[in-house]
Order: structure tokens, then sequence, then C-alpha cells
């Protein structure tokens, strides 16, 4: 599960459509996740244990009651609030329901603001970078949005039971300091552990402030690996279904007016998309030299002993039967940078009957899924495409 915002909705669409079809019997061992993905997989893994497909409707309801913004538009939401913002004051349900706490977070909003001004204050005057450097570090977004509504669905997880599934997980962040992929796993979601991983794997550089783990911050496992196949091959799974961020570009019009925001959403949608298609070409590609080189030796005993110890020194052994299917939306669901952050609830409804639609009008051939009996045809469609490079960390 990929990250990518309100894509996460989409996720739970794909989802409820596989966990839901009669013809073909789903049971998930390994789930993986990146930035919101990492939410989604673990809320699934906390619960399967005890709750098994019930765990996927409990997952939307989440979405829906509390992730979705009930009023509407760019407000507060179960991912993220605005600091500072007056609009809580016009809030008629917040305020008949507790005056008293509005005021108070309006209050922790100001001493914030103030610590860190005098904090920026501080570095501007004492710092030795030239005055251009100093300005351009006064602003920072992060500083406008917190991320307690996120943080408080997050604590109430069951960590211990994500300790003692017997469901794979595997959550994946980037060590801001070092540049560095890290992933988790179950044993590492102890209860104070784990609210920092997820917190950490969902914080968008720039937007969320970076997470200590340890000693080190941490920020969105989408800054290496949006999409996290390799954890989840390298935890044994040996058929993958895979949910990202993958529009057709040509649907995200260009908008009438240039802006850095809108041209870093088109750029990341790009990267993100060609990423995960590099690696799943990869993956196409050595399974289909390895099944070629594999009939070779078929007949010969030593031959395929020599075989699969040269499988395994290249480190490929995992990728021969390895099954891969794709569900991305084509379409630019999100409508713009600010679209990704967009939790209405009609948004997210849309987003997971869209996810729903789609996994369930699935169709391997059209979305070039990886399959394990690698077919002439399959082997034929890939061999003209240029070549991509390994699969990345």
């Amino acid at each position: 599960m990929s990250g990518g915002g309100i894509a996460g909705a989409y996720g739970v669409g794909v989802l409820k459509a596989l966990l839901t079809n009669r013809e073909r019997p789903f049971h998930p061992e390994v789930f993986a996740g990146t930035s919101i993905g990492s939410l989604n997989a673990s809320f699934l893994v906390s619960q399967w244990g005890t709750d098994g497909l019930s765990a996927i409707a409990n997952l939307e309801t989440l979405w829906l009651d509390q992730i979705s913004n009930q009023r509407g538009g760019l407000g507060r939401n179960g991912i993220y609030r605005l600091r500072g913002s007056l609009f809580d004051l016009l809030n008629p349900e917040e305020l008949l329901a507790n005056p008293f706490r509005v005021l108070a977070r309006l209050a922790d909003d100001g001493v914030f603001f103030l610590v860190e001004g005098l904090r920026m204050a501080s570095h501007f005057a004492h710092s030795q970078e030239d005055l251009w450097q100093r300005c351009a570090n006064l602003f920072h977004l992060s500083l406008l949005f917190s991320s307690e509504p996120l943080d408080a669905i997050i604590k109430n997880l069951d960590f211990a039971r994500i300790r003692s599934s017997r469901h794979g997980l595997r959550i994946i962040s980037t060590n801001w300091q070092s540049g560095e992929l890290r992933t988790f796993d179950n044993k590492d979601m102890t209860d104070e552990m784990g609210p920092l991983i997820i917190a950490a794997s969902s914080a968008i550089p720039g937007f969320l402030r970076p997470v200590l783990i340890g000693a080190e911050p941490h920020v969105d496992g989408g800054v290496l690996m949006n999409t996290p196949l390799t954890p989840a091959i390298q935890a044994g799974a040996s058929e993958l279904h895979v949910i990202y961020i993958d529009p057709r570009v040509y649907t995200v019009p260009l908008p009438p007016l240039e802006s850095t925001l809108d041209s870093a959403y088109r750029q990341q949608l790009i990267s993100w998309a060609n990423a995960v298609n590099e690696n799943i070409e990869t993956v196409r590609r050595v399974r289909t030299r390895l099944a070629a080189q594999e009939r070779q030796y078929e007949h010969s005993e030593a031959g395929r002993r020599d075989f699969l110890r040269l499988a395994r020194l290249m480190d490929v052994r995992g990728l021969m039967g390895l099954t891969i299917h794709r569900y991305h939306f084509h379409d630019d669901l999100a409508g713009s940078a600010v679209g990704l952050f967009n939790f209405d609830r009609r948004h997210v409804e849309r987003m997971i009957k869209q996810g729903f639609h789609d996994a369930s009008q699935h169709d391997c051939n059209r979305s070039r899924c990886v399959r394990s009996e690698t077919s002439g045809s399959e082997a034929a469609s890939s061999a003209g495409r240029p070549r991509a490079a390994p699969l990345r960390p």
C-alpha cells in the first residue's frame, strides 16, 4: 500500500473488493505500507487476528467517520489540522461541545508560534549564513500544520496485537539525517515506538515535521520508496497485490497559472509511478530470463543445482515464482496537489468507490500483471521495452 494522502481511501476500496470476491478468496499474510499506507496496513494487522474480514469494514468506517472532514473542504480532519485557525471559533458544534477545548487549543498554538518565532529570530540574528539563506529559512509550511488528529488515531491502535499477530507487517520510513531507507516489522511496534514509526512514515517533508525515532529524525518513506515492493518480497510474499499511484499524466491538466506546489505535485506523480513501474518491469524481465535459463537445465540434475545456486547468489530466487497484481487509478482523482490532502467525506467516499470498482473489474492482461507462469506473450511484451534499473533498495 503506497502513500499519497487521499490515495489511502482508494486502497480501502481495492481491499474491500479483494476481500469480498467469492470466486477467488483472498487470504493476505503480509501487509506492507508507506506513508498513509502504513496506517492502513497497521490497522488491518491489529484487527485481522480477531476480526478477520470485518477488519476492512472497520477500516472503511475509520476513514468515513474519523479521517474524513465532516464539514467539507480542507478544514479539520483526522490527519492534520491548521494551527491557529480562527475558523474553530466559528464552528458551533465544537463551541457547544467544549468551548474551553477550542480556546485552550488556540492558546497552545499561540505559545507554539511564539516559541518557534523566538527560535527562528535567534537563528536569523546569530547565523553565519548569508542574508538570502537566512530569509529562506524563515519559510516553513510545517509550522502551520499539526499532526495531532493522526497521532490520536494511531494511539488507539492495539500494538500488542500487532506484535503477536501471525500476519507480517512492514512499515517504511526515511532516515532524514542519513538519507537511508528503514524498514520496521511487527516486533518493532511497541506501545512506545509503534506510534512514532507510523507517524514518521506519514511525515511528508515540508508539510509535517520529522519524527524522532531514537535520536534520529525520520520522515515519509515515500521519499525513497512510495510503494514497498522489496520489503514485501523479502518478507517471503510470493503473490503481491500492489496498490499505488499511477495516473495517466496527460489526464492531469496543466494549471492556467504555474505554481511551485502544482509543479512539485506533477513531478512527484511522475516519479512515484516511474519508480514502481520500473521495479515491476525489472521483476518481469528477470523472471523471463530465469525461466528461459531454467528450461536449459531441466533435464540435468547437476545443471539444475548449478542454476539454483546461481539464482541464490544473485539474490533473485524469490522472484522465480512471484506474481504481482497491479491496482492504481488511471485518472487524476486527487485533482491537484491540494486534492491529495482533501479529506472531504464526499471525496473519501468517491475514492473508496473508485478503488472498489477498479479492483472488481481487474483484468491482469490489461493491467500488465506479472503472473507465476511467464507466458510467451508476456515475455514478448517486455522484450522490446527499455532496460529498467535494478530494484530500488
